[in-house]
């Protein structure tokens, strides 16, 4: 009896915290973000709010507000924002803001060549893309083209080789923070933005349609990388969840896995690759299943960053 009470007492399970989130955040985070969010995007819009402006006066405040509650509320003790998480998330915010300013002008300069071609070839990008349908329709089919071009990419990108390298730094978080949604290597996202955004531009979508899209996006994604307990009901089939984004972060990597579709489930559903497993929700542990090839162990941040490089 004294050597089972004792292994008890030494067990090292990590422990995971009762939900402490009031049950009108738990549930309400979610929606009310989501459709809030696109609400204020719309709104900004016949306000005549430029589409970086409109961008930023959205995501800003809406993720300041998230932090403050992922301090308050985080669902492990472990995960609770320290002041190295915040430096290190800042980091990789900042070099995605000059990431994205290299990306959109490659976009730029890729779209006037490839639109003048294919006006002299076949037809004016203008004429390709239905500007008559009204906005949000345009933006709910952005949004499926957006996500099967990104959902054959990021799926490659979880098999062994160079493409996994370049995206194990995303991988190698092992708690959740909105702010993690923006690790990445620049030899992950830079592919992944051109892919899931340059054929939309091609095809002749507006700026004011394209951001009604990546704001909802970029919602999901904070909010798919939370440390808040969230549950989403029957939302979790329809977009990616935190309930459903835990799998792909905790999945045998590299390998085949689940759940690689951004914001909307639709290809995960329609391609074999979606699950979700309730019983297990919130007891996962993150990080990575099996350690990179090459990877030192323990692993900086630069390390991470040379991976792709190895001979």
């Amino acid at each position: 009896m004294a050597a089972a009470e004792k292994f008890s007492s030494e067990d090292t399970t990590t422990p995971i915290l009762k939900p402490s989130l009031p049950p009108i955040l738990r549930y309400g985070i979610f929606p009310v973000y989501l459709f809030g969010g696109l609400a204020l995007a719309v709104f900004g819009q016949s306000a005549g709010l430029s589409e970086i402006v409109l961008f930023l006066s959205i995501i800003g405040p809406l993720g300041l507000i998230l932090m403050a509650l992922e301090y308050t509320y985080p669902r492990q003790a472990e995960w609770k924002l320290t002041k190295i998480d915040f430096l290190q998330d800042i980091w990789f915010l900042v070099v995605g803001q000059i990431q994205g300013a290299v990306i959109m002008s490659l976009k730029v300069f890729i779209v006037t060549v490839g639109g003048a071609w294919l006006a002299a070839k076949f037809i004016p990008p203008s004429q390709l893309w239905p500007h008559h349908w009204p906005a949000l329709a345009q933006a709910g089919l952005a949004l499926v083209v957006f996500t099967f071009c990104r959902y054959w990419y990021h799926r490659a990108m979880h098999q062994p080789g160079k493409l996994w390298e370049c995206h194990a730094l995303h991988h190698s978080v092992e708690k959740f923070s909105w702010l993690k949604s923006v690790w990445g290597h620049p030899l992950d996202g830079i592919p992944m933005d051109l892919i899931g955004t340059l054929p939309l531009m091609l095809l002749g979508i507006s700026p004011s349609v394209l951001v009604l899209m990546v704001i909802p996006v970029s919602i999901i994604g904070m909010l798919a990388h939370t440390t808040l307990d969230l549950r989403t009901g029957w939302f979790r089939y329809i977009f990616v969840t935190i309930e459903v984004h835990e799998v792909h972060h905790t999945d045998d990597i590299p390998g085949e896995g689940h759940n690689f579709c951004d914001a909307i489930t639709l290809w995960d559903h329609v391609f074999g690759t979606y699950h979700v497993d309730v019983a297990r929700i919130g007891t996962r542990k993150l990080g990575f299943y099996s350690w990179p090839k090459h990877l030192p162990k323990p692993a900086r941040i630069w390390d991470l960053y040379k991976l792709p490089f190895h001979r």
